[in-house]
């Protein structure tokens, strides 16, 4: 409630994150956001007189769970795909999919779940909790039913905390050897009992992280697995990484692990690791590459490897070349072994990765597309302009105006830009930063338009009987071409008018309370200023 007319500042712990000016009265902030885990919230309220009224509670952020009266939902029928590596696309026995998760409270999520086929089914439920103290626990619990395999259980608890420098996550999940999931040619192996353990805490020494797993699998013994870690940023450039692991189980093990991780620049990278087990082994690896480009451009890497085991000792090197043109991906790697198994050995490897794309009628050939594709345009075409995908520089334009982002991500607010320097300055741009998104597997059209600035000048007069006077610091509106444009006038009725259509063009203005009227051609001309000279109109004293 704010008493008077007040400044109110929102913080999520010490980050500003809105500003706003409010009327007297309530008001309330909505949906903002932040990165998971505990946090305070404070809402300070700065009056005229300077006066501060400061409220905060504690808020913990999750991406699980959902406000209260918030739907999320699927239904979905299909098929199965058997064969999810083959090239056929062999589809088997019908299958659905359905969820439906509803936020009760701000706090509290439940929701519902089933999948399966006419032979198999399972059917469960989901249970979020938010604390603002506590943290975000959930819980999963479904059955199924399976005419071959019978009937089958399971259960999974999770509980996840984080708070400035300190995070820890638990997780505990158990299913039935009977318990049936959607699945196609290969039926995935779950666990009997799985528990995961993770501790991490941060300060000014570096962060620790301790975990431990118990992972038994059906028909199998019990499989622990301790690990301690440790990171330290010597610099904004090199740090240290640093780990222990041990197993029990059938197999006993002890693993060191010590890296070195060097960024001399945003775009190169630099790294070197040893390992050492229980068994004997060592390995000492060394990688230095470059940053593959979002666009065109060229990558590189060069990879050693050095290892030391009861067999023998053996060296791998892997150079790698990787050119990013317009239209495919060449790639160029070798590696040479040096002491292995089978003596020394050498191999070479050549590909051409590349896609062919059509949408809003636009047809290209370009790299290699994961997910979705934009085509960004100026309008009219200008090569040579170079264009961002959100903030890194992708290429320039070709001589069509366009180039391909190759790289977007579906269903995710993207940015395109470009860089209005290379624009000539003969040209204005209505926007240079441009906002889309797009569906899975689809493409878009990203036009920018570039108008060519042709400048008018010369001077309005008016007649005062037999006098010809110059219309002096009035502003005259100018209709041509169904379009209005302002023009201010100055010294001896001067003006500036940009971008009129050719054609018989109309003045309007007002000498002493009364209307003045123009008609003057606007010629056709490929010139960037055009004069045209002394234009009279209406006579003054009539």
């Amino acid at each position: 409630m704010a008493e008077s007319p007040s400044q109110v500042d929102f913080y999520v712990g010490n980050t500003l994150v809105l500003r706003r000016q409010v009327a007297p009265g309530p008001f309330d902030i909505r949906n903002f956001s932040f990165y998971g885990g505990a946090r305070d919230v404070r809402v300070v309220i700065r009056d005229a007189l300077g006066r501060e009224q400061t409220i905060a509670h504690p808020f913990y952020f999750a991406t699980q769970g959902l406000s209260q009266g918030l739907h999320d939902y699927a239904y979905q029928l299909g098929a199965v795909r058997d064969d999810l590596e083959g090239t056929d696309g062999a589809y088997g026995k019908a299958a659905y999919s359905a969820f439906h998760q509803y936020g009760f409270t701000d706090a509290l999520t439940l929701g519902l779940r089933s999948e399966g086929t006419r032979h198999a089914q399972n059917a469960g439920f989901d249970a979020y909790y938010r604390n603002e103290a506590l943290g975000l626990v959930s819980l999963h619990g479904g059955v199924s039913r399976d005419t071959e395999r019978g009937n089958g259980s399971a259960v999974r608890i999770s509980y996840a905390f984080l708070r400035n420098d300190f995070n820890t996550y638990l997780v505990l999940q158990r299913f039935s050897a009977d318990y049936a999931v959607l699945h196609g040619e290969f039926t995935p192996r779950l666990p009997k009992q799985d528990l995961s353990a993770n501790i991490g805490y941060t300060t000014r020494f570096g962060s620790f992280g301790v975990g431990l797993t118990r992972l038994q699998l059906h028909g199998e013994p019990v499989h622990r697995t301790g690990l301690v870690s440790w990171t330290l940023p010597i610099s904004s450039h090199l740090s240290i990484n640093t780990y222990a692991r041990r197993e029990w189980g059938e197999r006993r093990d002890t693993q060191y692990f010590v890296g070195l991780q060097y960024n001399p620049s945003i775009d190169l990278n630099a790294s070197l690791t040893h390992q050492h087990d229980t068994a004997g082994s060592r390995t000492t690896t060394m990688q230095l590459s470059s940053l593959v480009p979002r666009g065109e451009g060229v990558a590189w890497a060069l990879g050693a490897q050095r290892q030391e085991s009861a067999e023998g000792q053996s060296v791998l090197v892997t150079p790698r070349v990787q050119w990013n043109a317009r239209y495919a991906t060449l790639t160029a790697e070798a590696s040479h072994l040096r002491g292995g198994p089978a003596g020394d050995t050498t191999a070479y490897t050549a590909a051409v990765d590349g896609s062919f794309v059509a949408t809003g009628g636009r047809f290209a050939m370009t790299r290699a597309i994961p997910d979705a594709f934009a085509i960004v345009e100026t309008a009219p075409p200008m090569a040579g302009i170079r264009v961002y995908e959100n903030s890194q520089e992708i290429g320039r334009t070709d001589a069509s105006g366009r180039i391909l982002l190759t790289n977007i991500t579906s269903y995710a607010t993207s940015q395109a830009s470009i860089e209005d320097k290379d624009v000539p300055i003969e040209y204005s741009i209505d926007k240079v930063h441009r906002t889309f998104s797009v569906p899975t597997r689809s493409g878009r059209v990203v036009t920018f338009p570039i108008i060519r600035v042709r400048a008018f000048t010369g001077h309005f007069r008016y007649r005062a009987g037999s006098r010809v006077l110059p219309l002096e610091f009035v502003m005259v509106t100018v209709t041509a071409g169904g379009r209005k444009f302002e023009a201010p006038t100055g010294v001896a009725g001067e003006f500036y008018i940009e971008n009129l259509p050719p054609g018989r063009a109309h003045g309007l203005t007002e000498v002493d309370g009364n209307p003045c009227e123009f008609t003057f051609e606007v010629p056709e001309s490929d010139d960037n200023l055009v004069s045209l000279g002394n234009i009279t109109g209406c006579d003054a004293q009539r």
